[in-house]
């Protein structure tokens, strides 16, 4: 008996049999890619780590951030800052182990002042300080008042012992606030930074004050002071750290425009000044710190290559973090951490060179953003892209830090100019070689920085800015508009420092 023919399959059922073969072909070359695409990334990136190390550049920042510092070395260990090193972190939060320690750190705090932080000229408003100051009953103040100098100086001297000991803390080359550099303690040095601009502040209005009693020696102390204790911020390399330390020193030049707005420094005095200004290096500072940034940010990624599954939001210390998108194949992350070292170099080596080399002017973001889209392709270099707005607005402080820093020089030899001669020069070429070696060109176009006398008292100086344009010396928050000026005695809030 023959057995009934097999019926035919329907073309429904051939269909779905030959999607499902089509689906478990593109899931095994996909496989395939996937796996091609980690043992690729891996190995590149691993080429690129030994690379750098022989070359003496460590991807994991050890050259520039030494593991162990001596105590006697380190600022930190002093009894008034120790407190803000010894924490434990509860849910990323510090529980301080001394909080009456940091307590004693946090009452440096100047009293809220209900009037203009400046005067009619662009001073210190001393007098509204000294309101504020006996508005208050935590001030040594005598019975009555005396001038605002005083009684700014006889208020702040309840500090004296506090920042005499920061003083002394200051001369020392480190301050390690956190033991390492991870998440969680990134978020507790936040704060810390924070109090340490605070101090500034606080050096700020005594000196000030100072200048005003007819003490430009003390103010001039001040001054010095403040620029140890922005080095010592910079001290821990990353990049929040160079720009408390950027806000610190622009504090520092305007400590010492209120000295030369009023003619109040000697010969010698202008001269330590000069040298203050002169020494100051910020793309170099910012160079070293981008790298320590870079061994943070790579070590960052390096959790999301090793455990997929946790969170990869965390930022960076100044915003250059970015979240990985979990299901990304491991390659394409090694490959963006490649891409994330060669925004680095792109930053600090030709053809963008300058951080580095202050003869250079800067170039711009999109100028960036194309050379690194010309070495990477689209995948392996998309996450670290989104690091070139925060990078590049970082560069730009330290180019106005830089800025800032030159015009003071100059404006140093203009006032031992003006005393030896009774006037100011027709060109800053008159300074050179008795008060400038050499004068300082504008960082900004390489060339020299506009000036002209604007009287026997008085001078206009500014560099073109970030546009390269002249715009007649006018300071400008929009830097499209705007000229970097030495500012001018006035009540204008809007100035370069």
């Amino acid at each position: 008996m023959n057995p009934e023919p097999r019926k035919p399959r329907s073309r429904l059922f051939r269909t779905a049999r030959a999607l499902l073969f089509g689906v478990f072909l593109l899931a095994t070359v996909l496989s395939l890619v996937w796996a091609f695409e980690n043992w690729r990334g891996e190995r590149q990136w691993q080429a690129l780590v030994q690379a750098y190390a022989a070359q003496g550049d460590p991807l994991d920042g050890s050259r520039v951030r030494p593991a162990e510092i001596p105590p006697d070395q380190d600022a930190a260990t002093t009894p008034l800052l120790r407190p803000l090193t010894e924490f434990t972190l509860v849910k990323g939060e510090p529980v301080w182990r001394d909080p009456a320690g940091v307590a004693r750190l946090d009452a440096l705090a100047l009293p809220i002042l209900t009037g203009e932080g400046r005067d009619a000229r662009g001073l210190t408003a001393l007098s509204n300080w000294q309101s504020a100051f006996r508005a208050t009953n935590l001030f040594p103040l005598p019975a009555s008042p005396g001038t605002p100098a005083a009684d700014v100086l006889s208020a702040l001297g309840r500090w004296n012992a506090e920042l005499n000991e920061l003083e002394s803390a200051s001369r020392r080359p480190y301050a390690r606030f956190v033991p390492g550099h991870t998440g969680e303690s990134i978020g507790v040095l936040l704060p810390q930074l924070s109090r340490a601009k605070a101090i500034s502040t606080l050096l700020r209005l005594r000196c000030a004050a100072r200048l005003a009693a007819g003490d430009p020696a003390g103010a001039l102390s001040d001054i010095e002071f403040n620029e140890r204790w922005a080095h010592l911020v910079a001290s821990d390399p990353l990049v929040i750290n160079q720009l408390v330390a950027i806000a610190i020193q622009t504090i520092g030049n305007g400590m010492a425009w209120e000295g030369l707005v009023d003619h109040r420094w000697n010969e010698d005095q202008l001269s330590q000044l000069q040298t203050l200004f002169a020494k100051r290096t910020p793309r170099e500072d910012l160079l070293r710190a981008l790298k320590g940034e870079r061994a943070y940010a790579l070590s960052l990624w390096d959790q999301a290559v090793r455990n997929p599954n946790a969170s990869t939001g965390e930022p960076a210390a100044a915003g250059t973090g970015v979240p990985i998108p979990k299901g990304l194949p491991r390659g394409w992350i090694r490959q963006n951490q490649i891409s994330f070292v060669r925004l680095h170099e792109l930053l600090s080596s030709p053809p963008f060179p300058w951080i580095v080399d202050s003869k250079t002017p800067r170039r711009t973001e999109p100028e960036l953003r194309q050379q690194l889209a010309t070495d990477r392709p689209w995948a392996y270099r998309k996450l670290a892209e989104m690091l070139i707005p925060a990078l590049y607005q970082t560069m730009a402080k330290a180019d106005r830090l830089l800025v800032a820093s030159r015009i003071s020089e100059i404006a140093c030899a203009l006032e031992r100019y003006r005393l030896q001669h009774q006037q100011y020069p027709e060109t800053l070429e008159a300074l050179s070689p008795t008060f400038l070696a050499t004068v300082p060109t504008d960082p900004c176009t390489a060339k020299a920085f506009q000036y002209r006398r604007a009287s026997a008292d008085g001078f206009v100086l500014y560099s073109l800015g970030p546009n390269g344009r002249d715009d007649g010396g006018t300071f400008n928050t929009d830097e499209s508009k705007a000229d970097w000026a030495w500012p001018q005695p006035s009540p204008e809030k809007k100035r370069l420092f």
